[in-house]
């Protein structure tokens, strides 16, 4: 349920955020006065101070608390509510804006500090990119977002013999070869794309908006440049399993099972190759291929 609405309030502006908050600030205003100075509405302003702070910043939630305490001023006053000396409700004003413009810092900090944890629980902590669970959420909103005349498409590639590489020259050189991969992952890909690691030497990657002719030309250029790290006499090759979605699948768990069949179609055909399919409802592959890249030299 939150992570809904956090994903719905990320559709509006800050513009449209601030003034969603001052709308709420000025109907709390309006019902305070309605009800008179004797029944206190004082907690309803923090309302839309925290709303903007958490949503558009601390600036924001300054500004909504001046405008907060202003309204609540000049709905005491206007209630008739009679005081010992004409400062006082000027000092409770700026008391209440105090209270509200800490509580704004307050909730703008946390914010902060959440979306950082949340960054890094997405984050895979080796290369960076984004672990599995990530990938599945951001998988999860292209799949609601689909519309028909935007296909994407999924990829799933697992390194060939990578236990070899860990066996023969270490884990760290491992991992050093890992990160280059990685780069070339990034590399290859497109600012809208999503990569992500998704087991040791795993990784997908999302390509909105995209047929698998615009995958093969992305894959192309992936294979050519993984044909570039240097491993003294080993190379680096990967299978790979791309799926081009026409119409959304019932899930991210189906789509990944799709792309990870094709995969697996790969490494039963030698490795080092790409098995292509079409999901429209029904799935069934495309082609495979293999001899469209050119031979990788040896070092």
């Amino acid at each position: 349920m939150l992570a809904r609405l956090i994903r719905f309030m990320e559709k509006y502006s800050r513009n449209e955020i601030i003034l969603m908050a001052i709308c709420f600030t000025a109907i709390v205003g309006i019902i305070d006065y309605a009800t008179g100075y004797e029944v206190s509405l004082s907690v309803f302003y923090f309302g839309p101070v925290a709303f903007s702070a958490w949503y558009a910043g601390r600036r924001s939630g300054i500004m909504v608390s001046l405008l907060a305490s202003l309204v609540w001023l000049n709905a005491d006053l206007g209630s008739g509510h009679l005081y010992g000396h004409w400062s006082i409700p000027f000092w409770n004003s700026i008391l209440r804006f105090s209270f509200l413009a800490f509580n704004a810092l307050l909730m703008d900090a946390f914010h902060r500090q959440l979306e950082s944890a949340n960054l890094l629980a997405r984050l895979d902590p080796l290369t960076g990119i984004l672990n599995s669970r990530a990938f599945n959420i951001e998988l999860e909103k292209a799949i609601d977002v689909h519309q028909q005349d935007e296909p994407f498409t999924l990829v799933y590639t697992d390194l060939d013999n990578f236990k070899q590489i860990n066996d023969t020259y270490g884990h760290l050189e491992g991992d050093n070869k890992l990160c280059e991969v990685v780069n070339v992952l990034v590399a290859s890909a497109r600012s809208t794309d999503v990569v992500a690691r998704v087991g040791g030497d795993e990784f997908a990657l999302l390509l909105p908006k995209t047929d698998h002719r615009g995958a093969k030309v992305m894959l192309t250029k992936l294979r050519k440049h993984l044909a570039d790290i240097n491993l003294d006499s080993a190379k680096i090759t990967c299978s790979l399993g791309a799926v081009t979605f026409l119409k959304p699948p019932h899930n991210s768990s189906q789509a990944m099972q799709l792309a990870d069949k094709l995969m697996y179609a790969s490494k039963r055909q030698g490795k080092d190759r790409v098995n292509f399919g079409i999901f429209d409802g029904e799935f069934s592959i495309k082609h495979a291929e293999h001899d469209y890249i050119p031979q990788m030299r040896r070092n």
